[in-house]
């Protein structure tokens, strides 16, 4: 049985729930294919049934879902360009990276989490639902310093982090030329201070604002030194 039948078995109005979703995401994203926002429907129902069992996300209202998770995830897609290689870091549930992927199927996409269950579970979903992404269960400072260095064309992360420490793990996936997303509240005090770009070769292009939320977009203009990253415990003790 799949998760979207298991999910209409286990809820009692599956079909209000879905109803709440799609009239949710069509406000929010007028011109989205249906098809698309279907998909973005059964992966909610997915989350929703997981949730149950292992803590993916705070957020199961299917109205808040569709504004919190999915709109706010596809906001990034304007500026990532055509089939690019795009990591998402600290994935924890597929936000952004699977939101994308269903907006935009000719990106090829990476899942990046530490935690095995996360990865697990994430991994099963998008097998089920037939969402083509890689699922890997790292570190990220790890993962940066390995074969996955630079390595991406976009790094996309919705991560709950300080931007410096963000940046300093999201960095040294991207290419030269390449950028980085940081998702943001707009009120976050982190986002006034970039400085530590020229530490880590990035410069900070654009930001985007939508309802309460900010995209930063950083490009890599210069190799990022090999002592990036650290370790986490020296990044949170001594961010740049």
């Amino acid at each position: 049985m799949s998760s979207l039948q298991n999910f209409s078995k286990n809820t009692l109005n599956p079909m209000n729930e879905k109803e709440t979703f799609l009239s949710s995401l069509g406000s929010l994203l007028p011109e989205i294919d249906p098809n698309c926002a279907e998909k973005m429907f059964e992966y909610h129902a997915a989350v929703e049934l997981a949730n149950r069992s292992i803590n993916l996300t705070a957020i199961t209202d299917p109205g808040e879902s569709a504004q919190k998770h999915f709109y706010d995830s596809v906001m990034a897609s304007k500026f990532i360009k055509e089939k690019a290689h795009v990591i998402d870091v600290g994935t924890g549930g597929g936000f952004p990276g699977v939101p994308l992927k269903i907006m935009r199927p000719d990106l090829r996409m990476t899942l990046l989490d530490a935690t095995e269950k996360k990865t697990k579970t994430v991994n099963s979903m998008c097998a089920e639902l037939g969402i083509d992404a890689d699922v890997v269960c790292m570190r990220a400072e790890d993962a940066g310093r390995g074969k996955y260095r630079g390595q991406f064309d976009a790094a996309v992360s919705r991560a709950v982090a300080n931007l410096s420490a963000l940046a300093e793990l999201c960095i040294p996936f991207v290419r030269k030329n390449g950028i980085f997303i940081a998702y943001k509240s707009q009120d976050a005090e982190d986002i006034k201070d970039t400085s530590f770009c020229d530490e880590l070769g990035c410069v900070l292009v654009e930001t985007f604002d939508y309802p309460g939320r900010r995209l930063l977009i950083f490009r890599k203009i210069e190799k990022t030194p090999d002592k990036y990253p650290r370790p986490f415990a020296r990044i949170k003790k001594n961010p740049l």
